[in-house]
């Protein structure tokens, strides 16, 4: 079982979403997200590398780590760890319709300035810091 989540991520006033299909809950991805990621720089970073299974301390990626020889602490990317097509982030003029097309049980959304997050039961974007 998965607990899944979008990462949104604002930059010159277009949102691109991916899909993170692990661990999705405040208390991973997003803790994540607020502890190694939290810059218009590194949120970028994620994006950039579309889709993901699971996010962790590092999104770099050595010789030898792969998505079936996984290396501790270092994300893993459909894309670029197991050769997988159409995992590139997509792009929308809002984060609602960014949300309205990939809307996971956990939603976080880099708003330029810092992480917001939300889940089906909370009713409003909170920070992650609330949570």
């Amino acid at each position: 079982m998965s607990t899944g989540s979008s990462i949104a991520v604002k930059k010159d006033g277009k949102v691109k979403i991916i899909y993170c299909h692990f661990d999705g809950y405040h208390s991973h991805v997003g803790k994540m997200l607020l502890n190694y990621y939290n810059n218009q720089k590194k949120a970028d970073a994620i994006i950039a590398l579309g889709d993901m299974s699971c996010l962790y301390k590092s999104i770099e990626c050595p010789p030898g780590h792969s998505y079936d020889n996984r290396m501790h602490g270092l994300s893993v990317f459909y894309g670029r760890d197991r050769g997988e097509s159409r995992t590139a982030a997509v792009e929308f003029k809002t984060y609602k319709k960014a949300l309205a097309y990939n809307h996971q049980e956990y939603n976080y959304f880099w708003n330029g300035e810092r992480w917001a997050c939300g889940n089906r039961v909370l009713s409003k974007i909170k920070a992650c810091q609330d949570i």
